[in-house]
């Protein structure tokens, strides 16, 4: 499944959580998906908030941040992370990222 869809709205008119939905549904389906945020506040934000809600459902995808300001050994961190978790979601500046089978 390849979506080349871009998803827009008002600000709080809940692309956050259509895309957290999304997201979790490609997971449950064994697929990789990404977020992408124009900057690193907001990417930031995308991962305090995917954070709570995969918390909140109890599901086992950890979440990924993963931006331009990271050092080199943080990026190879959280690259090996997407690579050997089997769900996963990854933020990152300027993209959410998550890693196979992940949300």
């Amino acid at each position: 499944m390849l979506c080349k869809d871009l998803y827009r709205g008002d600000v709080g008119s809940g692309k956050t959580i259509v895309a957290f939905l999304l997201m979790a549904w490609a997971s449950q389906c064994g697929y990789q998906s990404a977020i992408m945020a124009p900057t690193e506040v907001l990417a930031n934000q995308h991962y305090e908030s995917f954070c709570g809600l995969v918390k909140m459902f109890g599901l086992e995808s950890p979440v990924i941040l993963l931006t331009g300001s990271m050092t080199q050994k943080q990026k190879r961190v959280a690259y090996e992370r997407m690579q050997n978790e089997k769900k996963c979601t990854h933020n990152r500046y300027p993209c959410t990222y998550t890693g196979k089978g992940g949300f």
